[in-house]
Order: C-alpha cells, then sequence, then structure tokens
C-alpha cells in the first residue's frame, strides 16, 4: 500500500504557487499509525548545500512543512558537503553560519562527504574536532578507513516516535583520496573502499534479524557519490540519495528501491515517503521538490529562525564587499559539467600572472573546473565584487609553481578526454591560460585524441621544461611528480583579487582554449575536397558566440567556412562542416592551418610528403614495400622520400582516398600530437577524476 501519490516535481514557474498553498494548508497531520496497522515515516533530504545560505531559509521552511504533515515520524537528512567549498557568505566565517542552520533546521544525520575533510580530519572531523563538536548529529561513513568509528560511525538507526526503525548509512566518495588535500585525508592515515560493497555489508548486517548488530525496519543509503553509483547498491536498501556530482538525478536500484540526487547548492529538497506495513513490507515514494533562493525570491515563505542566521551571516560578508575590477565580457561558469569556462580561464590567466611575478616564473596557468564554485560575475554587471571573488574560490589554497615536461603537459590536456567515477563521458574543464591553445580529434580513441599543443604559438616540445601556476592542493593531487615545487604562503584568492585590481578593466578571452578538428579523410592528394568538421567552438554559458568558422592555410589564404551551430550537444556546442581543397605544395614538411571561429582560435598540423621518384627510372612509380614499412622521423611525420605517405591520426600508417599507397603528387594528412607516446618519450600522462575536476598522475608506457 502507497499512503502518498508521486509528487511532481515543481518548476520554477510554479514555486510561488506551490509555497502559497503550502503556507494556506490546513490539512491535519496524518496518524502516525494508520487504520490498516502500517506505519508512514517521512526523509527530507538535501546534499552538497556548501553553505549555500541563500536557500536555506526556504529550505527549512520546507522541512517545517513537512515535519507538520507526519510529526514525530519525519526525519532530516543530508548526504554530505553541507560545508567546505562554501560560498562566500558562510566561507568568511569559516562556515559557522552554515553548521549553525543546520542544527537550527533539526538535521539528524549525514554521510561524510569529500568537503568535510576540507581542513583535515583530524582539525574537524576527529572526536571533539571543531567540526564533530559543533554539529548536533551525526557524520557517518562506512567505506571509510583509518577513522575512529566513535567519530565517523558507519551506519546510524534513529527511532521514530511511531516506533519505526530508520537505518541510515554513509558513504564517502570514491575520489575522496584524489578529491582531498594529502595533508588533510591521505597523510592522515585515512582511505576509502568501493561505497557500494560497504553499504551492501551493513544493511544485510541490519536486516539480519539479529539484534545483538543492530536491526532496522527501513535502510535508507546516503552515498555521496554519482546517483548512478548510489543505484548499485543491494536489495537489502530500501531508499538511497546519490550525491557529489551536482546533478538531479532519479534512478531506481536493480531491486526497484528509488534513487534520488537532489541537485547542489540547496536547489532541491528530496523527499521518501515510506510505508511500513504490519507485516514489515516496506514501500517507498520518492519526490524532490525547488527550493527557492531567498535572494531572488524574497517573497518566497521562510522560517524565521534560518531567515535569521541568513540576514546575520549576510550583514557580515557585505561589510567585507567592494569592487575588486571592471570587466568587459562575461565571465561565467560551464553550463555543462565536462566542459570549458570563461571563468575557470580567467583564474588560470591570473595564476599565471602571479607566477611571472615569482623569482622562477612560470610559463602557463592552471587551474580545475571543481575549484571554481561559481560565476565570476553571476549578476553581469560587468564587475567584480570580493563576495562574488570569494564564493568562486572559497577553499583558502595557497598557490606555488611546479616543473613539468612538454610531454607530461599534453598528457595533462589529454587527461580531460575520458569518463567520470560513474562512466559518463566528459569532454574538457580544465582551465588553462590563454598562452595556450590545443586541437583534439573527437573521433579518436580515448588516450589518443589530442593532435597539437601550443604555448604562446609555439608547438609544445616533449622534453622541454614548463613551469605551471598553480593551487596547493593542485601541485599534490595533479602533479605529484612534477619537478621543483616552490610553495608560496600566498592565499589563491588574496592573489588573484590582487591582480583583479591591477588589471581592471580587464577584457575576458570569451575563446576556447581547445577546438575539436576531424576530417573526412585520413590522408589527401592535392587537390582533393576535404569535408572538416570543427566543434567545441563556443563556451556553454551565454557568453557571445561565434556565427561563422574559417580556416586558413599557412600563408593566411582562407581554404574553407561554414557557420556555428552553437546548439548545447552533450558536453559542449559550436560546431561547424565546411569543405575545403588541399592546396598543391611543392615541397615536402608540415603545414599549420589556422582556425578561426570569434574570439576562439586553433591550430592543426598537416604533414605533406611528395613520393620519391625512383633512381633507375626517373618516373616516381616505384612500389612501396609490401609489407607497408618506411622511414619515420621521430616526430611522426613521415621523412622525406618515403613511398608509403604519411601516418594515420590513429598513429598506423595512411592511404590516400584513392586507395593507392604509391601515386605519383603530394600527400598530406592531419599530423597526431597524442601525449607522451607520440611524442616519442616515457612520460607522464594524467587521469581525471570527477566531482571537481580533481586529477592524479599516473604512468602510461611509451609507445613509440
Amino acid at each position: 500500500m502507497r499512503l502518498f501519490p508521486r509528487r511532481a516535481l515543481l518548476t520554477g514557474a510554479s514555486l510561488a504557487t506551490a509555497s502559497a498553498l503550502a503556507l494556506s494548508a490546513t490539512a491535519p497531520a496524518l496518524a502516525t499509525v494508520n487504520d490498516d496497522g502500517s506505519k508512514t515515516v517521512t526523509v527530507a533530504a538535501f546534499t552538497d548545500l556548501h553553505g549555500h545560505l541563500e536557500r536555506v531559509p526556504n529550505l527549512a521552511y520546507q522541512i517545517e512543512q513537512i515535519k507538520a504533515e507526519n510529526p514525530g515520524d519525519t526525519i532530516v537528512a543530508s548526504n554530505g558537503d553541507s560545508v567546505g567549498g562554501s560560498a562566500y557568505i558562510s566561507s568568511v566565517q569559516k562556515d559557522e553560519p552554515t553548521i549553525e542552520a543546520l542544527n537550527a533546521m533539526g538535521l539528524q544525520v549525514s554521510s561524510a562527504g569529500n568537503h568535510e575533510f576540507d581542513k583535515g580530519y583530524k582539525e574537524d572531523m576527529a572526536v571533539g574536532a571543531r567540526l564533530n563538536k559543533e554539529s548536533s548529529f551525526p557524520y557517518l561513513a562506512a567505506n571509510l578507513t583509518g577513522a575512529d568509528p566513535e567519530a565517523i560511525p558507519p551506519y546510524t538507526i534513529i527511532d521514530t516516535d511511531s516506533g519505526v526503525k530508520v537505518g541510515f548509512i554513509g558513504t564517502a566518495p570514491i575520489s575522496s583520496p584524489k578529491g582531498i588535500a594529502v595533508a588533510s585525508f591521505t597523510n592522515q592515515g585515512l582511505a576509502v573502499t568501493d561505497p557500494v560493497a560497504a553499504v551492501d555489508k551493513y544493511a544485510a548486517q541490519l536486516k539480519d534479524g539479529d539484534e545483538s548488530n543492530g536491526e532496522a525496519d527501513v535502510v535508507i543509503a546516503l552515498v555521496h557519490d554519482d546517483a548512478e553509483i548510489a543505484a548499485k547498491v543491494g536489495e537489502n536498501v530500501d531508499a538511497a540519495v546519490g550525491g557529489h556530482s551536482h546533478r538531479k538525478a532519479e534512478l531506481t536500484t536493480a531491486s526497484g528501491a528509488p534513487v534520488i540526487q537532489p541537485a547542489n547548492f540547496g536547489k532541491l529538497l528530496g523527499r521518501f515517503d515510506i510505508t511500513v506495513a504490519a507485516d514489515g513490507e516496506v514501500s517507498v515514494e520518492a519526490s524532490m521538490s525547488e527550493v527557492a533562493d531567498i535572494e531572488q525570491t524574497p517573497d518566497a515563505p521562510t522560517n524565521q529562525k534560518a531567515m535569521d542566521i541568513y540576514s546575520k551571516a549576510a550583514a557580515y560578508a557585505e561589510k567585507t564587499n567592494k569592487t575588486l575590477a571592471e570587466i568587459e565580457g562575461k565571465a561565467l561558469t560551464a553550463r555543462s559539467s565536462g566542459a570549458e569556462s570563461t571563468a575557470v580561464n580567467m583564474i588560470a590567466d591570473g595564476f599565471l600572472a602571479w607566477g611571472k611575478g615569482q623569482k622562477q616564473g612560470a610559463d602557463l596557468g592552471y587551474q580545475n573546473a571543481g575549484g571554481t564554485r561559481a560565476d565570476l560575475d553571476p549578476n553581469q554587471d560587468g564587475k567584480i565584487t570580493v563576495v562574488e571573488s570569494g564564493t568562486v574560490q572559497p577553499f583558502g589554497n595557497t598557490l606555488g609553481t611546479v616543473e613539468i615536461t612538454g610531454a607530461q603537459l599534453v598528457g595533462l590536456v589529454e587527461a580531460q578526454f575520458g569518463t567520470d567515477d560513474s562512466g559518463k563521458p566528459r569532454v574538457k574543464n580544465a582551465g588553462f591560460s590563454r598562452n595556450l591553445s590545443y586541437t583534439y580529434n573527437p573521433t579518436s580513441p580515448e588516450g589518443s585524441k589530442v593532435m597539437d599543443v601550443r604555448l604562446d604559438g609555439k608547438p609544445v616540445e616533449a622534453k622541454t621544461t614548463y613551469t605551471v601556476a598553480t593551487t596547493s592542493y593542485l601541485l599534490s593531487s595533479v602533479f605529484g611528480e612534477g619537478k621543483n615545487r616552490i610553495d608560496s604562503t600566498e592565499v589563491d584568492l588574496d592573489a588573484f583579487n590582487a591582480w583583479l585590481q591591477k588589471v581592471s578593466p580587464y577584457k575576458v578571452d570569451q575563446g576556447q582554449r581547445g577546438i575539436g578538428f576531424a576530417a573526412s579523410a585520413e590522408s589527401f592528394k592535392a587537390g582533393d575536397k576535404v569535408e572538416i568538421s570543427l566543434s567545441s567552438l563556443s563556451m556553454t554559458a551565454d557568453e557571445d558566440k561565434p556565427t561563422e568558422a574559417i580556416m586558413y592555410d599557412e600563408k593566411g589564404n582562407e581554404l574553407g567556412r561554414g557557420p556555428v551551430d552553437n546548439t548545447l550537444d552533450g558536453n559542449e556546442t559550436g560546431k561547424a562542416t565546411f569543405t575545403i581543397t588541399i592546396p598543391n605544395y611543392t615541397e615536402a614538411g608540415s603545414y599549420v592551418y589556422t582556425i578561426k571561429a570569434g574570439a576562439t582560435t586553433g591550430y592543426v598540423v598537416l604533414a605533406f610528403d611528395q613520393s620519391a621518384v625512383a633512381p633507375d627510372t626517373g618516373n616516381g612509380t616505384e612500389e612501396a614495400p609490401a609489407d607497408g614499412s618506411g622511414q619515420d622521423d621521430s616526430d611522426g611525420t613521415s621523412a622525406p622520400g618515403d613511398t608509403e605517405g604519411v601516418p594515420a591520426p590513429a598513429g598506423g600508417r595512411g592511404q590516400d582516398v584513392s586507395g593507392s599507397a604509391t601515386s605519383r603528387g603530394s600527400r598530406v594528412s592531419a599530423l597526431p600530437r597524442t601525449g607522451a607516446e607520440s611524442l616519442g618519450v616515457a612520460g607522464v600522462a594524467f587521469a581525471m577524476v570527477a566531482a571537481g575536476g580533481v586529477l592524479v598522475a599516473r604512468r602510461r608506457a611509451d609507445r613509440a
């Protein structure tokens, strides 16, 4: 029996109406025990609040209304990351206002997300440590090893007034060792295991009929990983909440249990209406409702105590506020989780400027998308304030530099193209300073997509050393195998704000650092007409979009152009397709073609080889060896005189589109630059993980 029909997800248009109805609701509270002997329990859940107090007044109001519907049998739960990486309104006071708000709204249980460990396990989460001590609820992590279970237990059981025992099992994200500063987690002896296995272990224990090891009528999993991972839990789990990846999701497990993920920043409130029949059978209805931002919807209903906490925190933050810089152009985060953005790139520009001012200097700046928490100019008034900038970079990392090789740099670019922890494809979301550009082939296999990487307009050389300016967190999690790391005591936000003030007014670069390039053939003859497909020419937010893409040869002659389609397609936008005619080159070599689309500029290298002339006949008709052998230069291009043509982008030898490997005349093909392998050195490639775009190093063998 289901006591609650599935509630429709409220849209923005229906929010005000729904809130008004809630204000005037006069329906009586539900009975604790129903007429048929069943009992009803309601769980209100949110995830990844990150100190966004602007939604807490309405969030607390909605929770208050739910409690009124089912008094004594409503439980309030968080799926972690309520603090850390927080909005400036909270981070400026070390998240004290958020902790106060969580306690005030009656939060009863939370999983331990990765950001609860930002300041360190011993500093915040151990028994008696600040966060653990000040929170009136337990943090759970069944898959965490090395921590005191008294501080962070695997599960807790909450008894409702009607006598239903609800077991909550929490897990920390599987990416925790990579998503938390080393000094705060790994160096303090912590590690994580498979969250699904940990949940299933304790869920089975809570339903095995053995009172000595704890028993629960209902088991709910608070999995601080994407809903795709949470949905893998077993049949002993009655409902699950996903998180960490900051998206909305509604799924079910293999056994039919509902899984919800109420987005992030308090935007959604999840709800489970659970019926426990007299015979113990459990049925669950899941729903989510939108939560009002009190700054955007000031007439939304609020809980007075939560409103007081918000108002006090907002007043404190406003005292520190001032305009840092005026900007031309938009500085926004991506509207797709795996995409490049103007805000992340702009921060990388600031890091490069800081690095250039250090004794050791810097060649490029690097920032991860996960470290950029919001738009730099959210109201798009052409000004960046202290509050806006502080909300974007709330972590308090220091800056530093590290040296990496060109092979490692190309590998870092390549690492953007893969899958996240839940198996979803990721395109490119790292932030590079504007002096770096790259071209990739979206049709090539993972690990071999990057075709060309340039710094200050020059190709990145495999064995050359480059100095990167970035945060202390990224120096440890991404560049651990770099050389000559130099740390400073300057906080990233302070350095960035100082740079903003210095460069104001500042023109924000609206162009992409990387673009996609694919051709209708792998190699071509002079005069061939080849269809060119370009992608990722535009940002995904509402920055100005290019309307046309143009391709030029090495002399600046236009080869072709086509309109840009700015429809969002998965993780990227900005596509163009047109046909070019391959020029009739008279000298062998590599030719750099330029692609322009609005503010975006990219390059693709085409290698040209003129077929050898047989010394005994002079007619140029000598056939290539049957085994396909030929002499290659170390950079992957064919040596002059190689009768077989140019290597194909995937690394093998290409044939021209006529199918003849020995036809006379010139042939060209896109020349790949695919990381450590194609650069001909044993190097370090980098693999990216989800939620915050954190990178970790891994070795990859040289296949040259």
